[in-house]
This record gives C-alpha cells, structure tokens and sequence, in this order.
C-alpha cells in the first residue's frame, strides 16, 4: 500500500490539465485581450495564467497509518475549500436568526461533540439525539446515527442547514437571503472566487455546503497517545495498564472489537483503498426494552427511516476516538458521569470536576452496561429536552429476578445477543480498559489551529 505521502504529493494530474489547456489556446487561435500577440503565443505564460486559476493540489498530511479518504467526484479536495469552509463552519449568518453557526454544537475542545444530552436550535427546540464529534467524518461510510440514507456530508449538510423537525440553523427557504448576506462580507468574494475559480457567482449554498463538507473532511484526528506508541514508534507512550486494557477490548471475552475495529474504531469505515462498497452496520445496544417499541417512541433507530421490523433500536456505531471528551454517550445522551462530576455543567464547575474524572466514571457505566449483558437502563429517558422521566417503562436487569430468565421481561428480539451478552470483567480489568479508551485521546487535535475558529 503506498504511503499518504506518495498517494497525495503528485502534480501530475494538474500538471497535465494545464499543458491540455495550453496546447488547445495555442491551437485554437483564441485572443486574450489583455496580452499581446507574441506573449499570447508564448505556452510558459499561459502555462501561468492557467495554473493561477486553478486551486492548488489539497495535501493531506495525514496521521502514520490512515489510509487517504474517499472523496466525491463532483467535490475534489482543495486548499481553497478548506480554508471557506473552515470560516463557514463558524458562521452565525448561516442560521435564520445570525444567532447559530455549525460550531455552536460542535466545539473543538470537545472533539467538536458539545458536551450536552441534546443540543438546541435556534428556536430553542431540542434535538431527538446527541450530536455526534466531527472528528474523521471523512471516513464515515453513512451519516448521523441512523439515516441510512445520508451518504456523503453533503447530503447531511442540509439537515441541521434547512431540517425542520427539529429546527437547527433554521434556514429553510432563504437561499437567497444567505447569498446577500455573504455577498456583504468582506473577504467572502475573495475566498468564495478562490475555492470555485470558475463560476461566475461562486457564492450559492451549493458551494456553501461543498466547502463546510470539505473542511469537515480535512478534519482528522490519529496523534494519540494510542497511535503514537502503535504507529509511530514510541511504545512507551501507552501505560501498561492502557496496553493490558486493549488486549482485553480485543478479546473474546470482551469482545469490543467486533463493532469498534479498523482504523476509527467503528464498522463502517471507507476510505481510497477500499475496493468493495461498505455497507454500514447498524446496532441495537440493548439499552432500553420497552414493551411494544423496544426503544422510546422518540427514538427507535433505523426503522424509523426502512420501515423494517427487524432494524428496532439499530443505531450506528460511533467511533471511540476522543471517547474521554464525547460524553454523554449513547445516541440519546443516557450514559454519563454524575452531575458533580461534570465540567460541562455547573455543578461539576462549581466542584472543580475535570475531564477525564467524568470520563472514567461515565465509561464505567458504559462498561458496565456491556457487561451485564444490557438492559441495565436507570430508566432515566429523555423524553422531553433535557427532562429525566423517572417511571419510563424499562424492564429491569434479569439479575433482579435472580437470574431466572423465565421471570424476567423478554429482551427486545432485535439485539444480537451473540455480542450483546453478560462477560466477566474484574476490577483491574476494567480500569485496565478505561485506561485504554482515555489514550485515544488526540490532545493536538483539540487545540489544532486549522480546525479553530478564524
């Protein structure tokens, strides 16, 4: 397989485009009316001229070890792209009210996840699930946590743009009014004219979403304290409490690995060299069991969108990569630390909670979760914002009627019990797995001043 240097270097392709160019203007006896004849003729000037329009061939630079992104055929990567869509990503006036951007429930700091159970339009309306990190979304083979439906980032794009149920950026019809609004933005001209050199109105909400979906892309994080020691040489970077905990998320015991593998920890990873069409995997994590909907109303998964009986409670996977700073967990947010414990909140503010303190424990609940075969809910959905239910209807763990299953609730039949079932773990073994999680973390990714706000 040949290295992200090889793969991405070449100016080949440019190169070739421009000598095409050149060759068909000296040949076709075309007139450029700010040039005189003889430098008209001269093929190393319009060479230039040629090359000065085009955007410059996108470098990736990516982590030792990640394969090169799969990228649209109708949005090629480009300098320029990025660099409008990293303004755009932060840009209030691309809500209905100037009062939202992309960023507001995508924080850098945060893996770009945003610390909440459900974040909030602007109208105040409140998403039906957690808002996922934008951390190497380049490789996601589907998007969101159970549209199947939405392919590329260009396509998810219009969800929180123009989505109405719930409202996010709010801005429905006024495709118009966006364009005027940036028309009226110094620099925009410039930077919209350099990322689309060949449009006469570059600025359209088409190429708004081409270059937010482009600086997304170029949003990779895999400098962790994992990868460090995996790919890059440095083995003592990883604890051996880190390293036995790995060596137990890839056992048969545990089992992890089966739905959080590959490169970003997940089952729907595509990238250049993938040969054959990924189809991504969708998973009930047997967290609730309600009787009839298997899952709350608000949130049954992938039927929601085929219809099909048997996709009850199918979520996709999401990726363990910066899993410390990505709580709450799940897709409804369910899983987390303890209020004093989480410096997302007041209360953990006021306690001086940290990071990785809500992290470890919030990860404990997850494990613990796993462990115990799931439906191990508090019964604590969300069943209105941010509004704890305290009688929600879940069935309680099969080890409170003493571990006879015949008492007990049947578990929904849409869970793959095969993966989803009780394991031993002791102690050692599960702060030996927490510490493997917490060294995913890509500290110079959360402070890498290309993904920041301009």
């Amino acid at each position: 397989m040949k290295s992200s240097k090889e793969k991405n270097t070449s100016s080949y392709p440019l190169f070739s485009s421009v000598l095409l160019a050149a060759v068909l203007l000296i040949h076709c006896n075309c007139k450029i009316p700010f040039l005189s004849k003889e430098k008209e003729e001269n093929p190393f000037i319009l060479l230039g001229l040629f090359a000065l329009n085009q955007p410059q061939v996108y470098q990736w630079n990516l982590p030792p070890g990640f394969p090169v992104p799969r990228v649209p055929e109708d949005n090629p990567m480009s300098q320029e792209k990025v660099d409008l869509g990293r303004f755009l990503f932060y840009e209030e006036r691309l809500s209905g009210n100037n009062s939202k951007s992309c960023g507001s429930c995508h924080f850098q700091r945060l893996a770009f996840s945003d610390g909440k159970i459900l974040s909030t339009g602007i109208s105040g309306e409140k998403t039906t699930r957690n808002s996922q990190p934008l951390f190497n979304v380049a490789y996601n083979a589907r998007q969101t946590w159970n549209n199947i439906l939405l392919i590329s980032l260009e396509q998810q794009m219009h969800v929180p743009l123009f989505g109405e149920n719930p409202v996010e950026l709010g801005l429905s019809i006024r495709e118009e009014e966006i364009r005027e609004r940036l028309r009226g933005v110094k620099n925009y001209s410039e930077l919209f004219q350099k990322a689309f050199p060949n449009e006469a109105e570059p600025i359209s909400v088409t190429n708004i979403i081409k270059s937010i979906a482009s600086f997304q892309r170029s949003m990779i994080s895999g400098n962790s304290a994992f990868d460090k020691a995996t790919y890059q040489g440095q083995a003592s970077r990883l604890t051996p409490s880190a390293r036995r905990g790995f060596n137990f998320f890839s056992s048969e015991i545990a089992e992890c690995f089966h739905c959080h593998d590959g490169i970003n920890f997940n089952d729907s990873t595509f990238h250049s060299n993938t040969s054959a069409k990924i189809e991504p995997l969708y998973h009930n994590n047997a967290l609730y069991n309600v009787a009839g909907t298997g899952n709350p109303s608000s949130n049954l998964g992938l039927i929601e969108v085929t219809g099909n009986p048997a996709h009850r409670g199918g979520f996709k996977t999401p990726s363990l990569r910066n899993i410390a700073l990505t709580f709450p967990y799940m897709h409804d947010g369910s899983i987390s630390c303890d209020d004093n414990l989480n410096p997302n909140l007041p209360a953990g503010q006021a306690n001086g909670a940290t990071i990785n303190g809500c992290a470890t424990q919030a990860l404990g609940k997850v494990i613990d979760h796993y462990s115990n075969g799931g439906f191990n809910s508090t019964c604590g959905a969300f069943t209105s914002g941010d509004t704890r239910n305290a009688s929600f209807p879940c069935s309680p763990h099969i080890t409170e009627y003493g571990g006879n299953s015949a008492l007990a609730p049947s578990a929904q039949s849409t869970v793959d019990t095969g993966l989803i079932r009780r394991f031993p773990i002791q102690p050692q073994e599960k702060t030996d797995l927490i510490n493997f999680l917490l060294s995913l973390t890509d500290e110079e990714f959360i402070v890498d001043p290309r993904f920041s706000r301009p």
